[in-house]
């Protein structure tokens, strides 16, 4: 699903995605993503698969798809806002056991609308 709206002078277009749990079903779904629109772009969803697994999990993690998401992430110059905004903090979004925790859950968009880091302010 997508939706452009325009933001005073920006143009923006916000997409929500599920790839599927089964790794055939998902690797194939990340072939046919949509490419970069000529606007601004927040791309959102769960992705049940970590982009990399040594920042993106908890533990040992063997999901199929991380590495062609990675690839499709550079390939369209998004970025994701959670790391940009929240070094340093994995932002999990599910937790699989006491031991496993995984963020699957993520937002990417254009490097020019990404917001500024997150501060603490006191």
């Amino acid at each position: 699903m997508s939706v452009i709206h325009k933001l005073t002078k920006i143009e923006l277009k916000y997409s929500s995605l599920y790839l599927p749990p089964q790794a055939d079903l998902r690797l194939a779904a990340i072939r046919d993503l949509p490419q970069r629109p000529p606007c601004e772009w927040l791309i959102g969803g769960d992705y049940n698969c970590v982009e990399l697994p040594s920042r993106d999990a908890l533990s040992e993690y063997h999901a199929r798809g991380g590495e062609e998401l990675s690839n499709y992430i550079a390939e369209q110059n998004l970025v994701d806002v959670w790391l940009h905004t929240h070094p340093g903090d994995p932002g999990f979004t599910r937790k699989h056991s006491s031991t496993q925790s995984t963020r699957i859950d993520i937002i990417y968009t254009t490097p020019s609308f990404i917001p500024p880091p997150h501060q603490e302010y006191y």
